[in-house]
């Protein structure tokens, strides 16, 4: 196995790109990414919220790069940018509305409660591109074509 001795993201390579990358960031949501989210349940002390918080930000970043790698190498390149920019656009500008609602959501739920709300909710929007995108389940990796002689 390619990547022994050395760290693994930066040396293996995929053949199913968004769905490692996706489901990858959903399990990381799911399991990872709702551990920072529940480590703020109080008693843990600073240093399991620190380690859940750097594991998680090892899963996004490494999903990151499979979503990245994909839009690449699947969309034409006269509309990467405009799909890179929507996607960014949306990924941000849903982040303040989650913030606003979770104000509101604090006073019948309690803090405890809306946190946990909060990491079951985490992993929906990818688990529900993975089950309802068919599209996004049959992209594969393409490996570069040799270089042309010079």
């Amino acid at each position: 196995m390619r990547g022994r001795g050395r760290f693994g993201p930066l040396t293996e390579r995929p053949f199913r790109l968004l769905w490692l990358g996706r489901t990858g960031s959903s399990i990381g949501d799911a399991l990872i990414g709702a551990v920072p989210v529940l480590a703020l349940v109080p008693p843990l002390p600073l240093a399991v919220i620190v380690a859940a918080s750097a594991a998680f930000g090892i899963a996004i970043v490494f999903g990151n790069t499979l979503w990245e790698t994909a839009l690449q190498q699947e969309l034409r390149p006269d509309r990467l940018a405009r799909v890179g920019s929507i996607d960014w656009l949306l990924s941000l500008c849903l982040m303040p509305a989650g913030q606003a609602l979770a104000g509101p959501l604090v006073g019948p739920l309690g803090v405890r409660g809306t946190l946990i709300l909060a990491a079951a909710l985490m992993p929906v929007p990818n688990l529900c591109v993975l089950a309802f995108v068919r599209e996004v389940r049959r992209v594969r990796r393409r490996d570069a074509p040799d270089p042309a002689p010079a």
